[in-house]
């Protein structure tokens, strides 16, 4: 790969008086001495850390109006920008990451998120995102796959499809990313999975000569990147990381064509600045938008939003339920493809590996019938569950697990409570006899299941993020997200890939006796779920997707923001297309390739 020289790179930037290589930061003998926050979040300084340590830094600890100077400075300190930050140790060149939270979720920062959601039904954008250190990996599930390689090329049958890079240039990348995850490097193949499993006396569907595939998934621990990462990021010598820091603006130039510094405040009132050489958005599908239409001082309609793209695109992954089975055999089959254990502690191992699997249409029946990428899984039911009552219970449960993820006030959590207590006493017989079916959960009691599918959804330049009028305490427009799916020559596209992908797993599963029929009074039609109960699956995607065309793309292949010489963005934003597979493996690849090559642009000269 040709990596572009830092000095050109930069001698462009400085001939237009939009970036100067920065001087030694005012700070810097500072940074080098202070600040260690204490484990418990709190804005606590230890003022005797060794001369020389470079540890994590509270802003709120901070002096107001200092000055920080970098190479590299990332914003974010997610998934993304951690695996980055990470693989800069021990490079000739400082850098300095700005996450807007601390060690621990804090409901002040977490309402930063919250926003409005006009279009497709979509859960509170406060309550589907991390913000302290960590991201999201502090509420991932650990799902990981790689994209397959059809889902990086344009697909006539999927408008706006197609990557400018391969799945041959990311396969690198994908084999370091699943070291970072900690997901081991066995393969995705299906005849290896089957001898693994042999012993255990469990197997893969006999599914060949069918339009559809097992296809396999695999487990991080899952990797909580601020916990597993913290001490070896806290040791580096080159990396400086600062907590409860939200960058507010990005500035430039008056041609807009370098980022000159940012504008960071903390929530009490403090402000910084930080230049650098080169920028990384590392903020999340929605927040990477919001940042780039809120940076508008230069540009009215948002900093490297000429053509209007930035917020475009927005996909999460449709889930949706549908048909109920009985499975015959569930002994040989249940543990590897029940959804239900995969997302509990009962999740299979074999050979110290955890996996999991689904069926999928196989490529070759997705091209032939124009369809987009599937996952289809078996999901078992316990006693009660689908009642009305437990639904109101179980959806209690989730509220009062958010709250205490996400760090929510007591009062709103007791309001939570309170409003899930008749359904919590209307449920107590059934809670007992539920309560053994799930921790004893016999594997051969006749239970009943239901498909749950997801579907890669067209990417749709009308689903989108945008700025809303409210504010929030920061005195940021608040993100407004229009989440739609796409209906495309005069058919609901994604509801047909949906109906006929579940329909062709139904159809192969009974054809080969492996499910039966059930007549228990509720239909679970396709395409009646589909008008009634269309779900997400919490990825933020495409909405500063990558594009060689700068009228079809907010970055080019290296992530570069098209026309900021020294912005890049890293994460699931940058997706032109989604698959139909958790995202976390793939991002984290495009960010250790972004990595290697702002390695190339800044040089080896520190500051």
């Amino acid at each position: 790969m040709k990596l572009v020289n830092s000095d050109a790179v930069f001698r462009v930037l400085r001939e237009t008086g939009e970036v100067r290589r920065p001087r030694q930061s005012r700070c810097c003998e500072r940074s080098r001495s202070a600040c260690k926050v204490l484990a418990t979040g709190d804005a606590q300084i230890n003022a005797s850390a060794p001369a020389g340590k470079h540890m994590f830094q509270d802003m709120r600890g901070a002096p107001d109006g200092a000055s920080h100077e970098a190479d590299l400075c990332i914003i974010g300190g997610g998934t993304a920008g951690l695996a980055l930050a990470r693989l800069m140790i021990g490079k000739p060149f400082k850098v300095i990451v700005l996450e807007s939270g601390g060690f621990k979720s804090e409901w002040p920062t977490q309402s930063l998120y919250q926003g409005e959601s006009v279009g497709q039904q979509y859960e509170a954008l406060e309550a589907n995102r991390s913000r302290f250190l960590g991201g999201s990996s502090n509420c991932w599930g650990g799902w990981c796959r790689i994209f397959d390689e059809q889902d990086f090329e344009a697909r006539d049958w999927v408008p706006n499809s197609g990557w400018p890079i391969t799945k041959a240039q990311l396969d690198p990348y994908y084999v370091k990313a699943r070291d970072v995850l900690e997901v081991g490097q066995a393969p995705f193949d299906e005849a290896y999975w089957r001898e693994k499993l042999a012993p255990e006396g469990i197997d893969l569907m006999q599914l060949a000569g069918s339009d559809v595939q097992t296809v396999i998934n695999q487990f991080s621990p899952p990797t909580r990147m601020g916990i597993r990462y913290r001490k070896e990021i806290e040791a580096a010598t080159n990396v400086h990381v600062h907590l409860n820091a939200n960058v507010v603006d990005i500035a430039t130039g008056a041609e807009a064509k370098g980022v000159t510094e940012l504008k960071v405040v903390t929530l009490g009132g403090k402000t910084a600045t930080v230049r650098a050489r080169a920028y990384v958005l590392a903020c999340g599908g929605i927040e990477n938008a919001r940042l780039l239409l809120a940076s508008n001082g230069t540009q009215p309609a948002g900093l490297g939003n000429d053509n209007d793209v930035v917020g475009r695109y927005f996909m999460d992954h449709p889930r949706i339920s549908s048909l109920s089975f009985r499975m015959q055999d569930q002994k040989r089959y249940r543990r590897v493809y029940d959804h239900t254990l995969a997302l509990t502690r009962r999740r299979l191992s074999v050979a110290h590996l955890k996996m999991a699997a689904h069926f999928a249409p196989t490529l070759e029946v997705q091209r032939q019938k124009g369809l987009l990428n599937s996952r289809t899984y078996v999901t078992a039911h316990y006693h009660g569950e689908l009642t009305g009552g437990y639904a109101r219970l179980r959806r209690m449960r989730q509220m009062l697990r958010d709250g205490r993820r996400f760090g929510l006030p007591l009062r709103r959590l007791a309001k939570y409570a309170i409003a899930g207590a008749p359904a919590a006493i209307a449920m107590a017989p059934d809670a007992v006899v539920g309560l053994y079916d799930n921790i004893i959960n016999p594997e051969r009691k006749d239970r009943e299941f239901t498909f749950e599918t997801v579907i890669e959804p067209v990417p749709n330049p009308q689903s989108r993020v945008t700025l809303g009028e409210a504010k929030d305490a920061l005195g940021m427009n608040v993100a407004r997200v229009d989440w739609r799916l796409t209906d495309w020559r005069l058919t609901s596209q994604d509801r047909d890939n949906f109906i006929q992908s579940v329909s062709m797993v139904n159809g192969a599963l009974r054809e080969r006796g492996v499910v039966t029929s059930m007549n228990n009074g509720r239909s679970g039609d396709p395409a009646e779920m589909w008008e009634k109960d269309v779900q997400w699956c919490w990825h933020h995607m495409g909405t500063t997707r990558m594009h060689e065309n700068p009228k079809q793309g907010v970055v080019d292949q290296h992530c570069k923001v098209h026309g900021v010489a020294n912005l890049f963005i890293a994460g699931s934003s940058v997706f032109p297309t989604v698959s139909s597979d958790t995202p976390t493996l793939t991002l984290v690849a495009l960010a250790l390739r972004l990595g290697e090559h702002l390695t190339g642009v800044l040089g080896s000269v520190a500051l």
